[in-house]
């Protein structure tokens, strides 16, 4: 204990054990994963309801030095779920009353603000002060940005969304697992993607998916990244309190990465991938609509998303009645289930495999793909 105390500096000395002690007693942080966190640095990029719970646990947990990067101010809608600000803070921007909260929280943790909208031009030039990258973002652009800078420039991504009550979390490193463009290969069309103000949000979710980022940062800091999301995509729906994980890989066509095929074993046995494939292109079920052949195409999403815009002869069966229905399609030839951008459908289409139906499939990249590709048909 001696030894560790005199590698801190001496001005925090005992206030410094005292106050990571209840970490440091933990199997696997000990007095050396405290001190990798101490010589960490990680920057936060969007600070809304997700990068501003996350930023909250990294400080605490005494990352040395935290960047905090966001071009917004702090707006009274933000305040039912992004409860770090409050009605004090209306107008301010968000980089400095984050900032000033954080050092009441964690005042030997060097903040660093960085009051900007993230792009192509400028992300290189705040990157290679860090270590870990959590992307906190709410748009497309920025996420594919702050990706492609990763690649280049070797960092890991702590990826995290919310839809509605979905949420999302994986880890992208593309030295040793996939980059989100593999995954993801291109935005979906502008106007696809509603905005949170057309959508909305459920407050409790972003408190979640926030803390999952954070916890999974700090296992990658202090652990390693075979202890974290990398090469799974976790999907969580806090209607129905079901939480599933997708098997993520290396694209070997990825125009970022072009890695070598990578894929995670033990979710390879799980899936069982001798099975039929479980996802099928927009291209091939383009085909399969045109043949006539006995398919049922499945709408997954909300009905009034369905009523906005649906592939034509798709059916609406939202996901939280989906498995209350199973009837309805049970004697199919095929099935195909969709959802924005495929990954709850594809978590859909895993839990109908384990419950016997061979049958089924997810439409990858979801509806966007389609629209981008067929354009929009309601």
């Amino acid at each position: 204990m001696d030894k560790f105390l005199e590698s801190l500096d001496m001005k925090y000395g005992r206030d410094y054990l005292e106050r990571y002690s209840r970490q440091i007693i933990i199997p696997g942080i000990g007095y050396e994963g405290q001190k990798k966190l101490q010589s960490s640095k990680a920057l936060v990029i969007g600070l809304g309801a997700l990068g501003s719970i996350a930023a909250a646990y990294i400080v605490a947990a005494g990352v040395g030095k935290v960047g905090l990067v966001d071009y917004g101010v702090v707006e009274l809608s933000n305040l039912h779920r992004q409860f770090l600000y409050d009605e004090i803070t209306l107008g301010k921007k968000k980089t400095e009353v984050l900032a000033e909260r954080l050092k009441t929280v964690n005042s030997t943790v060097k903040i660093i603000k960085y009051d900007m909208l993230i792009n192509e031009n400028n992300i290189n030039s705040i990157l290679h002060d860090y270590d870990i990258v959590l992307d906190c973002t709410d748009n497309h652009k920025t996420r594919y940005a702050i990706n492609d800078a990763c690649v280049r420039t070797g960092k890991p991504v702590i990826f995290g969304a919310v839809y509605r009550f979905y949420g999302y979390v994986s880890v992208f490193y593309s030295l040793d697992g996939p980059c989100y463009r593999c995954v993801f290969p291109n935005p979906p069309p502008e106007d696809f993607i509603p905005s949170c103000s057309e959508s909305g949000i459920f407050g409790p979710l972003t408190g979640i998916i926030g803390s999952i980022q954070a916890s999974e940062a700090l296992k990658y800091l202090i652990l390693g990244r075979e202890n974290t999301l990398l090469r799974r995509l976790m999907l969580i729906d806090v209607v129905t309190m079901q939480i599933g994980y997708i098997p993520i890989e290396k694209d070997p066509n990825c125009s970022v990465c072009k890695p070598h095929t990578k894929i995670d074993i033990a979710e390879q046995k799980r899936f069982n991938f001798h099975d039929p494939p479980i996802e099928i292109t927009v291209d091939e079920l383009k085909t399969k609509l045109e043949s006539e052949n006995d398919i049922m195409v499945i709408d997954i999403r909300d009905a009034e998303e369905y009523k906005k815009n649906h592939i034509t002869k798709a059916f609406s069966i939202p996901y939280s009645h989906l498995f209350r229905n199973i009837n309805k399609f049970r004697n199919k030839q095929e099935i195909v289930l969709y959802c924005d951008f495929g990954m709850l459908s594809y978590a859909a289409a895993v839990k109908l495999r384990e419950l016997g139906f061979r049958n089924v499939y997810s439409l990858k990249g979801g509806l966007a793909e389609w629209s981008a590709k067929y354009g929009k048909e309601n």
